[in-house]
């Protein structure tokens, strides 16, 4: 899944983009930039970030499904233009840009507070997500390309509106979780409704808990699942015995190509 936290693991790599970039640019100034010069910069940009890819951000792109192509045509897409959005928005000419400048570039794009390395990360991650993302999974999405969904902030925590049949009821948004979780008396209501059917279940399975107890729960692929303007089908929820929170997991998260959740505004971008 393409989430925020992996492009945060490997944006560090992502300024070696932006060095190399610097010692092939120095002296040019944004107006000067043609698209052949943009593809003769890009060809050699790519394969050189291939060579210093270090071996954690290779196991971070195999985790995420992403190709180490993709996600250096990308990062080097985006160090383009966002150091070309810097130079215009500076006025910059060819004349006053030096390489204390580009150093500073370097530094604010590493500097996860600065606007410039929020501008970058939000750029990289969409890009990434639209060109690289391969999703793994056999859920069924309909709905719009993508939708933003409100979000319920409790503590440090995000819930969310899930419909199933004619129920609705909030579930804590947990990133870490691999599936969805849900007590066996909500899913005895489910069963009555047609919900929730025998033919569908896909047997037992030992999960860990958010507070680390372990408990066995009997797995069902659930059809009509609604989240904002999208549903889905065939996906994997647990139940489990007993009074719990319900948790929206990766088995809903990991059908989409990206998400992203605002803080800000409390919001849940989906991208199908």
């Amino acid at each position: 899944m393409c989430t925020l936290t992996g492009k945060r693991k490997i944006i560090k790599n992502t300024v070696f983009v932006v060095a190399v970039f610097v010692s092939s640019s120095l002296g040019l100034c944004a107006q000067s930039y043609t698209k052949a010069q943009m593809d003769t910069l890009k060809m050699v940009l790519i394969p050189m970030c291939k060579m210093m890819l270090p071996p954690d951000v290779k196991a971070e792109l195999k985790a995420m499904n992403i190709s180490e192509d993709c996600y250096c045509e990308v990062s080097t897409d985006v160090t383009i233009e966002v150091m070309i959005n810097q130079l215009n928005k500076d006025k910059k000419t060819a004349e006053d840009v030096d390489m204390a400048y580009y150093l500073k570039f370097m530094q604010d794009v590493q500097d996860e507070n600065s606007a410039l390395h929020n501008e970058f990360l939000s750029k990289l991650e969409g890009q990434l997500t639209r060109k690289c993302y391969q999703k793994k999974s056999n859920v069924i999405v309909k709905g719009p390309a993508n939708g933003i969904i409100p979000l319920l902030k409790v503590g440090n925590n995000h819930k969310l509106e899930v419909v199933l049949g004619n129920s609705t009821k909030y579930y804590l948004m947990d990133t870490g979780a691999d599936i969805c979780v849900i007590s066996d008396k909500y899913a005895n209501e489910l069963r009555k409704n047609g919900i929730i059917k025998m033919s569908k279940f896909q047997g037992n399975r030992t999960l860990v808990l958010g507070d680390n107890s372990i408990v066995d729960a009997a797995v069902y692929l659930v059809d009509g699942v609604k989240i904002g303007n999208f549903t889905l089908d065939n996906v994997e929820f647990a139940v489990i015995d007993g009074e719990i929170g319900f948790l929206l997991g990766q088995s809903v998260l990991k059908a989409f190509y990206g998400y992203h959740v605002n803080n800000n505004d409390s919001t849940l971008e989906l991208v199908k």
